[in-house]
């Protein structure tokens, strides 16, 4: 599917009436440079979630507006390096990569997400101490909207999670979340939490620990040279925080 979507946008960003004329296989790939394999997979999977059209020997990218569609702002500022080989017909060439295409759908799902975690944790926040009156009211209104939970748990992001929101591998999953921080689109704050476990019985505490504290991480032990001895602490799943005003991808 997110192959289909992003060469659906390949489309709109190549062609101004979102139409390939002449839309053979061959052609396809001499235009945005896709091997055959995944050239025709793309087409026929584009047809069947909608985001493609055949009429005759043109393809057509259809809208890609709709009720539950995310809403970003898509800012195409500076073009990937241009191929040597273009469309021999009439020199149309896309500028645009699949895999460009594609990171920057993944980015944008998961910075959506994150933009979620972010609404929550600032409305629970609000409810618990409210600083004004009309932050209150605000916080009660979207209270409603949104399904809260008791716990700070929203705002946390482990790699697992990451992996589920963006159908991704682990590596695949650690570059994406690693790309929107560089780029300042979310904060990043490690947990680092302490714990009361007795390194000589690290291996029988440490299930008792994760399932009274409800923690998601991984412990590891380190020397404390003040105290001058072991502790065992937490390394919990990160904590993001949404940083953009407009969502805005450039590539």
């Amino acid at each position: 599917m997110v192959e289909s979507l992003a060469f659906a946008m390949m489309v709109k960003l190549t062609f101004v009436n979102s139409r390939i004329k002449g839309a053979t296989v061959k052609r396809c790939k001499e235009i945005f440079g896709i091997g055959s394999a995944r050239m025709c997979r793309i087409i026929k999977n584009g047809i069947k979630y909608g985001y493609l059209r055949r009429e005759g020997n043109i393809i057509i990218a259809n809208s890609l507006k709709s009720e539950k569609s995310y809403h970003f702002h898509n800012d195409f500022k500076a073009l990937t390096a241009s191929r040597a080989k273009t469309d021999e017909k009439d020199g149309v060439q896309c500028q645009y990569k699949l895999k460009d295409i594609i990171a920057l759908i993944r980015e944008a799902v998961l910075l959506n997400h994150i933009s979620k975690q972010s609404e929550r944790s600032d409305t629970i926040n609000t409810l618990e101490n409210p600083k004004t009156l009309k932050s209150l009211k605000k916080a009660k209104k979207w209270q409603g909207r949104m399904r809260l939970l008791k716990d700070k748990a929203c705002e946390r992001l482990s790699n697992r999670r990451i992996m589920d929101i963006t159908h991704t591998s682990l590596y695949h999953s650690r570059n994406i979340i690693r790309s929107i921080v560089s780029k300042k689109w979310a904060l990043k704050h490690e947990a680092i939490i302490p714990t009361d476990i007795d390194p000589k019985n690290f291996i029988r505490s440490v299930n008792d620990w994760f399932k009274e504290n409800g923690i998601h991480g991984y412990l590891f032990k380190f020397f404390h040279a003040p105290s001058n001895r072991y502790i065992v602490a937490c390394n919990a799943s990160r904590m993001y925080r949404y940083n953009c005003k407009l969502i805005s991808f450039e590539l």
